[in-house]
């Protein structure tokens, strides 16, 4: 099994002064895209033949959302990619074999990176990126799970997911981040990429959005909820800045940090957005790292690996970041220092914001508005998220 990397590298970058996220000492790699069926399939087969430790949940099989099957006894088991739903969306058929891998816990991912840390095949799933081998007999007390410093393969922490989903790659280590996983200040379009409505295709997620345009943003981005999943990487031409697919919408992501505070280890962080996510949990910025029993599964949750990058993939990082930075400093004015402001205008009509802050109202010209969270009914005109001083996206 072999993955695709993106190289995150500007090591010691300052953190997103939002939410002091995204800072990260060394350069490091992230899958470019979320474990699949496919390859879960072939984790299970390699170490799941009696599941001991719970590798396969029955809602893979039972669920329209889960994409593999188990056959077979206790001590034989076999595992396949589920056989294609035919029709169902829209017409067209819907194939598992490349959606991202759902219903896996915590362990799940941490036992899988494991197996890659100790060369797949039957590599052993309870040592090697993790210890596994101390856990308490009641999982639902504290313990503690820490990455080992040989790791090979691992969980992003949520620092690394952060940086590699919103960082600005050709910013250097400045505190450049983009308001969202797609390297954008806009937000994304939600559009079936089967059919792609949308001519916006450097701006697009697998996410909710009520924003009708020509085919696109309709609500959800698939037409059959039953079957709501987009294949890993099918929004060819939209990554995150470091050329991650995926990290906005389609599914949530476990990493490997404790999500609440360090005497608790029982919630584990997720990050991310999912196929369910309207466009304000897609921002950074906003709440990230929620915490889930590291023994929940979801329907719209999966994982993603990390690690050291290989030599030449540190060099080419190295040369784009310098093109990329040289290349902002070209074309680019100065910046002005100015904060963001993530709230939403809760009614507007159309105009220009004069200013804003934290604290107090905004001054509209022309235009009625608040700050405050978004409200489903709107008495006139759009709603408009408001960054730094402009309107970036207009949504109903």
């Amino acid at each position: 099994m072999s993955f695709d990397w993106a190289v995150v590298g500007n090591p010691d970058n300052a953190a997103d002064p939002d939410n002091g996220l995204g800072t990260v000492a060394d350069t490091f790699a992230v899958a470019r895209t979320n474990v699949s069926n496919r390859q879960y399939v072939e984790f299970l087969n390699a170490k799941a033949m009696d599941d001991q430790y719970g590798l396969f949940s029955s809602q893979m099989m039972s669920s329209s959302h889960g994409g593999i099957v188990r056959l077979g006894d206790i001590g034989s088991y076999s595992y396949a990619v589920k056989e294609d739903a035919l029709g169902v969306q829209a017409g067209r058929d819907y194939s598992y074999a490349n959606k991202p891998v759902v219903f896996v816990t915590w362990f799940n991912a941490v036992r899988f990176v494991n197996w890659m840390h100790n060369s797949q095949g039957d590599g052993d799933t309870e040592s090697g990126a993790y210890d596994l081998t101390q856990l308490p007999a009641d999982l639902s007390q504290p313990f503690t799970v820490s990455r080992n410093s040989d790791a090979k393969y691992w969980l992003p922490s949520l620092d690394e997911w952060y940086k590699a989903a919103f960082h600005d790659a050709s910013a250097g280590k400045s505190a450049v981040y983009f308001d969202f996983a797609t390297g954008s200040n806009s937000v994304p379009d939600s559009d079936d990429p089967a059919t792609l409505d949308t001519p916006n295709t450097t701006n697009v997620a697998n996410f909710t959005r009520y924003a009708p345009g020509d085919g696109y943003n309709s609500g959800e981005a698939m037409p059959n909820r039953m079957y709501p999943l987009t294949d890993v990487g099918a929004y060819s031409e939209t990554t995150s800045s470091y050329g991650a697919f995926d990290m906005a919408g389609n599914v949530w992501e476990w990493t490997e940090t404790n999500s609440v505070s360090p005497s608790d280890s029982v919630l584990m962080g997720v990050s991310g957005s999912a196929w369910r996510s309207d466009f304000q949990v897609l921002l950074s910025g906003q709440p990230v790292g929620i915490g889930s029993s590291p023994l929940s599964v979801a329907i719209d949750r999966g994982f993603r690996v990390a690690t050291i990058p290989e030599p030449t993939a540190l060099a080419l990082a190295a040369m784009l970041a310098g093109w990329g930075l040289m290349r902002r400093q070209s074309l680019m004015p100065a910046p002005v220092p100015q904060r963001r402001d993530k709230r939403y205008t809760r009614k507007c009509r159309c105009g220009r914001l004069r200013h804003s802050n934290q604290r107090d109202q905004p001054e509209w010209v022309g235009v009625v508005a608040r700050v405050g969270s978004v409200e489903r009914e709107i008495q006139f005109g759009v709603v408009g998220v408001v960054v730094g001083s402009r309107i970036v996206q207009e949504v109903r």
